[in-house]
């Protein structure tokens, strides 16, 4: 399984439980999740450190199923490789605060006879290909192992929680395991919060806010003078600021937000640059680019009556060109208010630090009118629904979206392990059957949105030439037909659940998806969500994933998108 290494040293390798099929395919994908997660860009190439071991690692593979692990085995690989764990994320995590690597003292490596000892290895950030990894040995473990490894190690997100007079909930998230701190800071606003009128206001407001205050002309300048950087998003739920920073710097991403909040600069000039910005994205992305049009038809497919039926970027152009200063006014009083929003800091900073700052900033903004949501329900679809269309594309292309829970519904995490099974990754069904075995297809895939509200599970693919529409349609029918006939086996269901386990813990190891996590569940109104989510896909039974198949995956709750190749 693996060569002879060297004595009295180990590596780390996580993969499923079939481990002796693709092993280091498994890996390099794990290993590039991991490079993403801590914002390293490398190609090929991974950090390498390693842990002395008492004991002679030489040629032995030891393999520890994530189900079965006992008190004992645990303690065992907490003794062996949790320090190892935690000194490689670190790494990682340090060298992805800037967005490089350091350049290796010496290319030709270690003189003659010098030992390299594992803090070298870490203080020079010594890399080595892919390749060497395979040398071994190793200790081997399950994704449910590996959570379960993180969550022992560095407990649940925990967090404190406190409320300021005017309505903003700020938690805080303590981790003193880097000098850096990140702010996010959410609004309780989305695309399906507009007026069917004026469509992308949610998103357009989000290049607005980046367009200076009252105070800060220019929002990105103090904060690259003390080292941060930012970003933001806009969802149909929700619209997310964050800034990661050196925690010594705490107090500009506070007077940058709270500055923002308070007194937005509603220049002209500034809503006509961003006007003219979110109007060029609106052509780039979803009008002049291949497939780019997509979510505009499948959306009022799918949906009759919630503002789900419009994208994020508006359902047209010309709600953007026709928007005026007072449109924009409106929308910010409206829904810019600390009563609507959640703030979480995360990282080296303590409670009482944090209710200070909140007390200097924040707090003197006046609260508003109270937003109560109050959106129309999706009727049940009874009924396939389709639709044709045509462009100059180089394939035609098929999408199926069916109705599904909401993010928060007690069988969301069932269905979203039904959409892996059937599309995930290469050996899901839609990719062995259909793309593999009976090549219709050049490449499929399926996924959920993900919505508070009740949303889509999508299969999606571009098929190859000379297949029509029909007939690739007609083969995805018959691999949904069989999940929905047919009982899951626990192979496969514990495959996707290693999977969606991986991807969770990976998420967990950089401290802004914590923040971003712990605002999201905050939001919702039950912020001990984010500890939940692990216990909730391991609950989920073979028995459960058919009933949504049964549930979801109907002929009556499908919306079929024909796009042909003009």
């Amino acid at each position: 399984m693996c060569r002879q290494g060297k004595k009295d040293s180990f590596r780390v390798l996580f993969i499923t439980p079939q481990h002796s099929f693709r092993l280091f395919k498994s890996l390099q994908r794990g290993l590039s999740e991991l490079r993403r997660c801590s914002r390293v860009f490398m190609n090929r190439q991974v950090l390498k450190l390693e842990l002395r071991s008492a004991q002679n690692w030489s040629d032995r593979v030891l393999r520890i199923p994530g189900s079965n692990l006992s008190d004992e085995g645990l303690g065992f690989i907490e003794l062996h490789v949790v320090d190892l764990i935690q000194r490689l994320l670190n790494g990682l995590l340090k060298t992805g605060i800037s967005q490089h690597l350091p350049i290796r003292q010496s290319r030709q490596g270690r003189k003659n006879g010098e030992k390299k000892s594992f803090q070298d290895a870490e203080r020079r950030h010594h890399v080595t290909t892919f390749d060497s990894i395979r040398r071994g040995p190793y200790i081997c473990c399950t994704a449910s192992c590996l959570t379960r490894l993180f969550r022992k190690k560095f407990g649940m997100i925990h967090y404190e929680h406190f409320v300021l007079d005017n309505g903003l909930r700020v938690y805080v998230h303590e981790d003193e395991s880097t000098p850096i701190a990140a702010v996010n800071i959410l609004y309780n606003v989305g695309s399906r919060d507009e007026d069917p009128n004026r469509t992308g206001f949610a998103h357009l407001f989000e290049h607005l806010m980046f367009g200076g205050s009252r105070h800060i002309p220019s929002y990105d300048e103090p904060l690259q003078k003390v080292g941060g950087e930012n970003n933001a998003f806009t969802s149909p739920d929700i619209t997310n600021y964050y800034i990661t920073l050196p925690s010594a710097n705490l107090e500009t991403a506070f007077w940058l937000e709270s500055d923002r909040m308070l007194s937005l600069s509603f220049d002209p000039q500034v809503l006509d640059v961003q006007q003219k910005v979110v109007i060029e994205e609106f052509k780039q992305r979803y009008l002049n680019q291949p497939y780019g049009d997509v979510w505009l038809k499948m959306r009022p497919l799918a949906y009759q009556q919630h503002p789900y039926r419009w994208a994020t970027i508006g359902k047209d152009i010309s709600h953007i060109e026709n928007a005026t200063l007072d449109d924009v006014k409106s929308f910010f009083f409206k829904y810019y208010l600390p009563n609507n929003a959640v703030l979480v800091v995360a990282g080296n900073v303590t409670v009482e630090q944090v209710k200070q700052l909140c007390q200097k900033w924040f707090a003197p903004i006046p609260a508003g009118d109270p937003y109560v949501r109050q959106l129309p329900n999706e009727p049940v679809q009874t009924e396939a629904r389709k639709l044709e269309t045509s462009a100059n594309v180089p394939l035609n292309a098929l999408y199926k979206a069916y109705h599904m829970p909401g993010r928060f519904d007690p069988d969301f995490q069932a269905t979203d392990l039904l959409s892996d099974m059937l599309g995930r990754s290469k050996s899901s069904r839609l990719y062995q059957q259909l793309l593999r075995q009976n090549p219709l297809f050049n490449n499929i895939s399926a996924y959920i949105t993900s919505s508070a509200d009740p949303g889509l599970l999508v299969i999606q693919g571009t098929l190859n030439e000379g297949v029509t529409l029909e007939e690739a349609d007609a083969a995805v029918e018959a691999v949904v037909q069989d999940l929905i006939d047919n009982p899951v086996a626990d192979e496969e269901l514990a495959k996707v659940k290693n999977q969606a386990e991986a991807t969770l813990a990976f998420s967990e190891v950089e401290l802004l998806n914590r923040a971003m996590n712990l605002a999201f569940a905050a939001n919702a109104g039950d912020p001990e969500l984010v500890n939940q989510e692990a216990d909730k896909i391991q609950a989920v039974t073979p028995a459960d994933v058919q009933r949504m198949a049964q549930q979801v995956l109907r002929k009556d709750n499908c919306s079929t998108l024909y796009y042909r190749a003009a």
